[in-house]
């Protein structure tokens, strides 16, 4: 944009510079991902859900493939004989 005084290119080297010159710059971690555990900090609780709901949705849909595929077939076998 015309009102920064940088280009995006100019931070990010800025900022790449300041955490090598702060040895990774720890002051700027945040503070409540400190205290968390390993199954917390990495959201595996979500991606778990995420799955299973996946999962879930997709029997479900297998399910009424099957479903209607058997009450098609059933009917197209009436019809024919």
């Amino acid at each position: 944009m015309a009102d920064q005084p940088s280009t995006p290119a100019d931070r990010i080297r800025f900022w790449v510079d300041y955490v090598v010159r702060h040895r990774g710059a720890s002051h700027l971690h945040s503070a409540g991902a400190r205290g968390l555990s390993w199954f917390q900090y990495w959201s595996l609780d979500v991606v778990v859900c995420l799955l299973a709901a996946i999962l879930l949705l997709a029997l479900v849909v297998c399910r009424l493939v099957r479903f209607t595929a058997s009450l098609v077939g059933g009917v197209l076998l009436k019809a024919l004989a």
